[in-house]
């Protein structure tokens, strides 16, 4: 069942590589995304096998969702209050993300941001002051920082290639 679904989703992925429609890239990203997370639960599901435990997967899966929910909060977000939340070690819950996603935390916050930044460019009508302080930057510049860093545009520039 979990490879018909896999197979499906690469099937998915193929079409909008093909099919240069609009907002394809944000399609694919999540398409793309969802492989890797169903490919890192059926590792999991054999490394649990092999210890004897279920715990890893179900922990990783909770600690990611939770970052999920909250990435635009920067006091949970912080390492000490996430190790707390899971009753892990400061140091351990770093380690523990990264061997079991193949991500960093801050990766997957960095990545989370990215991905809102995105919809709510794309997708609202909110201006980029109203976004920047959505996304829980200090202003507008840091804002525009962030996406420079990580797509070598503007929030203007991004958000008029999607008009």
């Amino acid at each position: 069942e979990e490879a018909a679904y896999f197979f499906q989703l690469s099937k998915m992925l193929l079409y909008e590589f093909s099919n240069r429609l609009s907002y394809n890239q944000i399609i694919i990203a999540d398409l793309f995304s969802a492989l890797l997370v169903i490919l890192v639960r059926n590792m999991n599901r054999i490394e649990n096998r092999e210890q004897g435990t279920l715990l890893v997967g179900e922990k990783i899966e909770k600690i990611l969702a939770y970052i999920r929910v909250n990435a635009l909060d920067k006091e949970r977000m912080k390492i000490e209050n996430l190790a707390d939340k899971f009753l892990m070690s400061a140091s351990y819950i770093s380690i523990f993300v990264k061997k079991h996603s193949g991500l960093s935390i801050q990766n997957h916050i960095i990545q989370y941001k990215i991905k809102l930044a995105e919809k709510l460019l794309m997708q609202s009508n909110l201006n980029i002051g109203e976004i920047s302080f959505k996304m829980g930057f200090n202003d507008a510049s840091h804002f525009n920082k962030f996406l420079k860093k990580h797509y070598g545009k503007s929030p203007l520039q991004f958000r008029s290639t999607f008009e």
